[in-house]
């Protein structure tokens, strides 16, 4: 019997350890020839394509769309918004009108998505019954870019080449340092934008900024906040070792190297190598259910350990 319970005891604990170990399921887009949608192999340390287009993609933004899709933003060539689904068939697909970039869904509502143009630095509402746009948020930007929804239900719109970010709801404008290759949120009301390659720059509640992470060693090319752990990775170049990785960050801006050596993208915009104009999302939904390997042998050793001790003892 207390084999059994014990049992019952270490299924449990596998079962919590599975929910605590599970890698995350991150999505990468890229930009250009040969650009398109991956998802990052965690055992191979792989990004392996899962778009089925043949045609390349220019893609500049990627984020969730309702509980279990992706909603990618197509600068040029498709110059559209494209709904997938997890294993990359595409849902759906609405056209826009040329450089649509920034694109996120609309909070509280029956699926209709903002996004960005470029040029014109407006923000556009797409009605997804009727697949038009109206222009709900003209920035005063030279280039408008990235977008991220704020905890407080307000999506923020980058400044690309510039300093700034606008509410669309409010117009209020932050400024900053330095131009956004990405613009992120957590689930506590702050922003976070890069300063170049090596600084992360916190916008916290009250609009005022400061350094979250900084590295001269570290290039990092984006960022990607995961609700499910409430951390963040980020892929980066190690400087002194050329190598791309996937590293995470804490909440208090700790950085640590996840997987090392991340390889299988391509494209890149301009003689770029893919990763340097590369967007990431966490799928938060999407629960794993691997526990990585000295993590499965550890738990099954003390559990064999454990029931053996108990039938020796239940002999004697």
């Amino acid at each position: 019997m207390k084999a059994i319970k014990f049992s019952i005891l270490l299924y449990t604990f596998i079962s919590f350890a599975t929910a605590c170990f599970a890698s995350p399921s991150i999505y990468i887009t890229t930009r250009w020839t040969q650009g398109g949608l991956f998802k990052l192999n965690m055992d191979t340390s792989q990004a392996e394509r899962i778009d089925t287009y043949s045609a390349d993609h220019d893609f500049t933004t990627l984020g969730q769309y309702g509980s279990n899709h992706l909603l990618a933003a197509s600068y040029a060539g498709t110059n559209a918004l494209m709904i997938f689904n997890e294993d990359g068939s595409l849902a759906t697909e609405y056209e826009t009108v040329y450089n649509s970039v920034g694109a996120i869904e609309k909070p509280n509502s029956d699926g209709d998505i903002y996004y960005a143009q470029y040029t014109q630095a407006t923000v556009q509402l797409l009605d997804i019954q009727t697949g038009t746009s109206t222009t709900v948020r003209s920035t005063g930007f030279g280039y408008a870019w990235q977008m991220a929804l704020r905890s407080n239900g307000e999506v923020y719109v980058a400044e690309w080449s510039g300093t700034r970010m606008m509410g669309i709801d409010s117009g209020t404008t932050i400024s900053s340092s330095g131009w956004a290759l990405f613009l992120e949120a957590d689930d506590y009301g702050n922003l976070y934008k890069n300063n170049g390659y090596n600084i992360i720059q916190k916008i916290n509640q009250d609009n005022t900024v400061s350094t979250f992470w900084s590295d001269s060693n570290i290039a990092l090319y984006n960022l990607a906040y995961d609700h499910a752990e409430d951390v963040f990775y980020g892929l980066a170049k190690d400087n002194s070792t050329g190598l791309l990785n996937l590293y995470q960050f804490d909440l208090m801006g700790n950085m640590s190297l996840y997987l090392s050596n991340i390889t299988g993208l391509t494209g890149g915009y301009n003689g770029n190598p893919p990763q340097l104009y590369s967007n990431m999302i966490v799928l938060s939904n999407d629960i794993a259910t691997v526990i990585p390997e000295p993590a499965s042998l550890i738990l099954l050793a003390l559990g064999g350990v454990g029931i053996l001790c108990r039938k020796f003892k239940s002999l004697k």
